[in-house]
């Protein structure tokens, strides 16, 4: 059912019409309106190009795009609410004549509007539109690059850049302002971070706390709230603090807008400036978001309780996320977003298949939900279904032929089938897309790798790391190759690296050690593998590697030790059989090296090494006939393998002198 704009649009007007307030601009003093318009913006807008504006918090950027928009004519400016945008349900009337769509902070938009397919249906039904987005620099721009980086790529990107503090000065001077809140931001002079401070302190409880209220909101992904779902919790947390107000709900919000701290437009409040909501001193905590939840179950605010099940999805709080999500659909089953994310949740869980069926649910909800068929595909992989997980790849590439995770993902999946040219056709795909997309680079690396073309794929780790230092893959997979290409010195500061950004990979140890003892480094190779084990008990391969190191040493039982760890994890382990059983023979355990050796050829009978050993044990014991009868298997397996032709004819030897 179409809904009517005022559902989805805060701002629905000509361009030369809209007004300050029109964009939540707070209002401190005139100067700070009547800055210049940012002639790179406007050039933009002139050429009819789309454009991401990126700054710091109170950097300007909702002022210089609202500058430049209101000196344009003849297009119609559409601003959403901040909140889940079900482009299925906007009025098809929306989208006609010239139109210029102007999302502010779009890192509140993640997981909340599909700007692929508001795209699309822009470039179907519009004759002309530009979409000017503003966004945070920093973690938010990383994030929002995450979600939407591949759909934002063509964007003209202007950088609003810091104010110096002779600007700054002059400012000050010029119109008796503030000057020891700067940052560097423009902003931070006309925001009067310390007057609102003041006038907070002077706030009545009851403002104080439903301000705090909001805060609490913000932290929960939720920058807009509606009026009876802020009252609802408002009168919760009164209930939970032991509260009494001396005055009604109504009267803490006419004061708050009043002392613009909030703003208030068709049942919606959010905060005049985010920057406002750090003024309370109040620490929100984990306990704060499941009071939140226990209080949006009982209101049942669909958006609201979406909102704070990604912020537990963010924060690796996946049952808490599950149940958000399991409640929002309670509320509105036809939410696609909400089965993609609960399906997101559960894959992090590695629950794929009941992860699959949300994201089943969500596709027919909305079978150009791109990304829940790429969800879909990572889950088959992860269950090993190699073949329906490219089929879905596939799909979102109908959908969206530069999906570059997609690309990538697809790359993946053929790797993992031994296709690494077809998974580098898609590497190359996802590259094309975004160059910068450090991990096609890095999975490129690896297919480059699987195919013993190491230099080239160090190659890969290279533009990998110059795209993001902190990559510990790249780093990780750098050091493989160089420690395959035995430049084992180079390889090992290659794991270091990795470690310094994480050093709780249990691999990436088990992996320096290898390179230490391939250098005979073997002490330093145990202290290696000892990290390994602290973190993971149960891996068999260090276990297994420090006892090959302690055997280099002539520790044999310690060794011993060691082998049996990677036995106990992996009986099958025939590597940890055939090495217990060697160190025995140095120990002069020749029938327990025995019993090893037999367990070997249980799991492999074809170790040529294994029956050539068991031989000489044998020997050893002076059981000539037996040993022969197992050189006799080595060369059944090996004809050429000249060490037991000799071993076989100094047990014959013995054999006739004994008789």
């Amino acid at each position: 059912m179409k809904k009517s704009k005022k559902e989805f649009i805060e701002v629905y007007k000509n361009s030369n019409q809209i007004k300050d307030s029109d964009f939540n601009i707070a209002k401190y003093n005139e100067y700070y309106y009547k800055r210049l318009v940012n002639t790179e913006i406007s050039n933009s807008i002139n050429n009819q190009k789309n454009i991401l504006i990126i700054g710091k918090p109170k950097a300007g950027k909702t002022r210089a795009a609202y500058e430049s928009i209101k000196s344009v004519k003849g297009f119609k400016v559409i601003k959403f609410w901040e909140e889940t945008i079900k482009i299925e349900e906007l009025p098809e009337n929306l989208f006609k004549g010239k139109i210029i769509i102007f999302i502010d902070d779009l890192n509140k938009y993640i997981n909340k509007l599909d700007l692929n397919r508001l795209i699309k249906k822009l470039n179907s039904k519009s004759k002309k539109y530009m979409i000017i987005i503003t966004c945070r620099s920093g973690e938010e721009y990383k994030s929002i690059n995450k979600e939407f980086g591949e759909i934002i790529r063509d964007f003209n990107e202007i950088k609003i850049e810091d104010i110096t503090k002779d600007i700054a000065q002059n400012l000050s001077d010029e119109l008796n302002l503030k000057v020891e809140d700067f940052d560097g931001t423009v902003g931070s002079l006309f925001l009067g971070i310390g007057d609102m401070k003041l006038r907070y302190a002077e706030l009545y409880k009851e403002c104080r706390v439903l301000f705090t209220v909001m805060k609490i909101f913000a932290y929960a992904e939720s920058y807009i709230v509606t009026k009876r779902t802020l009252e609802e919790v408002y009168s919760e947390i009164l209930i939970k603090e032991n509260m009494q107000a001396d005055f009604l709900f109504e009267e803490a919000i006419n004061k708050l807008k009043e002392n613009s701290f909030i703003f208030e437009e068709s049942g919606k409040v959010s905060a005049c400036h985010d920057t406002y909501l750090n003024i309370p001193k109040y620490e929100i905590s984990f306990d704060d978001l499941k009071w939140l939840k226990t209080v949006l179950f009982q209101i049942k605010d669909e958006n609201a309780l979406f909102n704070i099940g990604n912020s537990f999805n963010d924060n690796r709080n996946y049952e808490e996320a599950i149940q958000c999500y399991n409640r929002a659909i309670e509320t509105n089953s036809k939410n696609d977003k909400s089965w993609n994310n609960k399906g997101i949740a559960l894959a992090r869980l590695s629950k794929y298949t009941k992860a699959i069926k949300c994201y089943d649910k969500a596709l027919n909800l909305n079978s150009m939900n791109d990304n829940a068929w790429t969800n879909k595909g990572i889950s088959l992989a992860a269950l090993d279904k190699i073949e329906e997980a490219i089929e879905c790849y596939d799909k979102t590439l109908e959908i969206n032929p530069n999906h570059e995770k997609a690309w990538n993902n697809k790359g993946n999946a053929l790797g993992d089938i031994e296709r690494y040219e077809d998974a580098i056709e898609c590497y190359n795909k996802a590259l094309e897309i975004n160059p910068k997309y450090g991990n096609a680079w890095n999975s490129k690396g690896t297919a480059l790798a699987m195919q013993d073309k190491n230099e080239k794929a160090i190659q890969c780790y290279d533009e990998a790391l110059k795209i993001n230092q902190k990559n510990d893959k790249a780093w990780y997979n750098k050091g493989l190759a160089l420690a395959t290409l035995a430049k084992y010195t180079k390889s090992i500061e290659c794991y270091h690296k990795c470690l310094e950004i994480n050093p709780n990979q249990s691999r990436v140890w088990n992996s320096k050690g290898n390179a230490m003892a391939m250098l005979k480094r073997h002490v330093d190779a145990i202290k290696c593998y000892n990290k390994a084990t602290e973190i993971n008990l149960d891996y068999e391969y260090a276990w297994y590697n420090k006892g090959n190191s302690l055997d280099d040493l002539g520790g044999y039982w310690d060794a011993i030790e060691s082998y049996d760890k990677a036995i106990k994890i992996n009986p099958k382990n025939d590597n940890a059989w055939y090495n217990k059983g060697l160190a025995l023979i140095k120990l002069y355990e020749y029938n327990e090296a025995i019993k090893c050796f037999d367990k070997v050829l249980e799991i492999n009978p074809k170790r040529d090494e294994t029956w050539n050993n068991k031989g000489n044990a044998l020997a050893m014991l002076g059981k000539y006939k037996e040993s022969i009868e197992c050189y006799d298997k080595v060369l059944e397996i090996n004809p050429n393998h000249k060490t037991a032709q000799n071993n076989k004819m100094l047990s014959i030897s013995k054999f006739r002198i004994e008789k």
